[in-house]
């Protein structure tokens, strides 16, 4: 019996099966490494689909597994739709290749969004990882809050940006954000989370939430968490510390287009621990954060909303002691 037919099979049992088969790899290689290697349109890649297709018994379920496994050059050829073609780096489209492969794919392994995550690090493209970001539940999946209102959707984009200091260039993480009616938000449902955001080798989560004012009644503040990070991120100049120094995030947010300043708001948060690992996230109390008052805030745009630029710089501070901590 073929053994694409034999119901006896799991389609994994089916996709190794497929993959012992030199013919079948030397098939599968020929047809796809047009569309890993070079630019192809749209009707190209319905051609090298339907070829692939043809290669696995027109059985969709071969063809999801086989394209998930890392059989060119040491990965999938989800990894090489993004690596394979040097213009992609700085496009803000998907690869129509890719594209086809996400249509035939339910969901994709663990080992191949780490994958696709890996590429976007190293490309540094925030407009991809925006279209992608809802394949990669692995890295990050947002909470399901609901609420009963219609709100304008918050806007949120990733950047890597250098800068000079003490003799040497460091990389630092960019957000710039757009919160609509955040007020209404604030009230209503307590808190809004923007969707994440890849910047400087890192995935990030911006939110504004309602908290309680030491002072008494109630406020507001900015909270920006690491959620994900690259493993094997490129090396930075090193850093001549003694043992006792400790690991610090600093997070500055701008807030522009105030209204009436014609300039901006500036306000900023820092969280320093011993390692790496415990700094993820940073709290960020707002100038005037009083909830009563909020409306009549100089900063507030349009339509209620709160614009601006979150900048993420991490280094090595002299410390003895560890936590998070607001300026």
């Amino acid at each position: 019996m073929d053994i694409v037919t034999d119901p006896c099979l799991l389609p994994q049992d089916l996709v190794d099966a497929k993959l012992k088969d030199p013919e079948f790899v030397k098939e599968m290689k020929a047809t796809l490494c047009p569309g890993l290697f070079e630019t192809v349109y749209a009707q190209d890649a319905q051609r090298i689909m339907t070829e692939c297709l043809k290669h696995c018994g027109g059985d969709k379920r071969i063809l999801a597994g086989v394209l998930q496994s890392k059989f060119v050059a040491d990965h999938s050829p989800f990894y090489w739709t993004l690596a394979g073609v040097k213009s992609v780096a700085s496009s803000r489209l998907l690869p129509p290749l890719l594209s086809k492969f996400l249509g035939i794919c339910k969901s994709l392994s663990p080992d191949v969004q780490e994958e696709i995550l890996d590429v976007l690090y190293k490309m540094d493209n925030d407009a991809l990882y925006q279209q992608l970001r809802t394949y990669l539940p692995a890295i990050y999946t947002p909470q399901t809050a609901r609420s009963n209102f219609q709100y304008s959707a918050p806007s949120v984009a990733g950047s890597s940006d250098k800068e000079w200091s003490y003799g040497q260039y460091r990389d630092y993480a960019k957000i710039t954000f757009n919160i609509p009616q955040l007020f209404d938000r604030l009230l209503i449902d307590q808190e809004v989370t923007l969707p994440s955001c890849l910047a400087n080798e890192s995935v990030w989560v911006m939110k504004a939430s309602q908290v309680a004012n030491p002072s008494g009644g109630l406020g507001w503040q900015l909270q920006i968490t690491e959620v994900h990070r690259r493993k094997e991120r490129k090396k930075q100049p090193a850093e001549q510390c003694p043992p006792w120094y400790h690991y610090s995030k600093e997070v500055t947010v701008e807030i522009r287009d105030v209204v009436g300043q014609g300039g901006l708001s500036r306000m900023s948060g820092s969280c320093v621990a011993a390692n790496q690992s415990e700094c993820k996230t940073v709290q960020i109390r707002v100038t005037d954060a009083n909830l009563s008052s909020f409306h009549g805030n100089d900063y507030l745009g349009p339509g209620r909303s709160l614009s601006g630029v979150a900048t993420i710089k991490e280094r090595r501070v002299e410390s003895q002691d560890s936590g998070c901590f607001i300026s």
